[in-house]
C-alpha cells in the first residue's frame, strides 16, 4: 500500500461503530419497512457519511451492499463517496444501470432512466434491482395513495424531493409482478419501503 493510498483511507469517514450488530439492527429495520409499505421507519445507529450521502442512506448501503451486489451510483455519489462505499462494503461499481443489483441516488429529483433497471426474470424474479433514493421529506399525509400486501386498506404518503416520473414508473412496475424493482426512499434517518407489490390508486400513476 503506497503512501497516497494510506492517506486516502485515513480520510474516509468511518462506517458503523459495531459493523456486525449495527448492520443486523438496520437490516431488521429495512425488513420492517418493506413488509409494511407506507409505514415510515426510523433508522438508528447512523454511521458518519460523506456528502452527499445522509446517515440513513449510508446505513442502508453499509447493510445491504457486499461483494456480490454490483451497485450503480448517481454522479454525485460516484464523485464523492465511491471510495467510502467500496472500502466499507466491497461492492463492485458498475456503470451499466441494468447490471446493478442496487442503485443509489443522492437526489430524488435527478433519477436515472428507471426503465433500464434490472427486473429479474421468470426463473429468478428476485434478481430485480433495489433502488435507494434520497428525498427531502417523507410524511404520512395526503399525496399518493398506496394499496397492496402489508397495507390495511390504503395509506396516503407525501414525498418531497422526488421527480414526478417516479410515480408512473412505479405504476408500470406493479404490472410486471413478480418481476420488477423494489424501492427504498430515505429522508434523513427515515426510510419508506415500496416493494414491487405496491399499487397506486387509479389516476395516480
Amino acid at each position: 500500500m503506497n503512501q497516497q493510498t494510506r492517506i486516502g483511507l485515513q480520510n474516509l469517514a468511518p462506517g458503523f461503530k459495531d459493523p456486525q450488530l449495527d448492520s443486523q439492527r438496520v437490516f431488521r429495520q429495512v425488513l420492517q419497512a418493506m413488509a409494511r409499505p407506507g409505514h415510515i421507519v426510523a433508522i438508528d445507529r447512523l454511521p458518519e457519511a460523506p456528502g452527499p450521502l445522509g446517515g440513513g442512506t449510508a446505513a442502508l448501503a453499509l447493510t445491504l451492499l457486499d461483494l456480490d451486489t454490483p451497485v450503480w451510483l448517481s454522479p454525485e455519489v460516484r464523485d464523492t463517496a465511491s471510495d467510502y462505499l467500496s472500502f466499507h462494503t466491497g461492492a463492485p461499481l458498475t456503470a451499466e444501470l441494468g447490471a446493478a443489483a442496487f442503485v443509489l441516488v443522492a437526489d430524488g429529483n435527478k433519477l436515472p432512466d428507471l426503465s433500464q433497471l434490472a427486473l429479474g426474470d421468470a426463473e429468478y424474479p428476485e434478481r430485480g434491482a433495489t433502488i435507494i433514493v434520497q428525498v427531502e421529506r417523507l410524511r404520512i399525509a395526503p399525496g399518493r395513495r398506496l394499496r397492496g400486501p402489508g397495507i390495511l386498506g390504503h395509506v396516503d404518503i407525501s414525498v418531497d424531493g422526488l421527480a414526478e416520473e417516479f410515480w408512473p414508473a412505479l405504476h408500470a412496475n406493479r404490472q410486471r409482478f413478480p418481476l420488477g424493482f423494489d424501492t427504498l426512499l430515505v429522508a434523513g434517518d427515515l426510510v419508506l419501503g415500496l416493494p414491487r407489490t405496491i399499487m397506486l390508486d387509479p389516476g395516480e400513476g
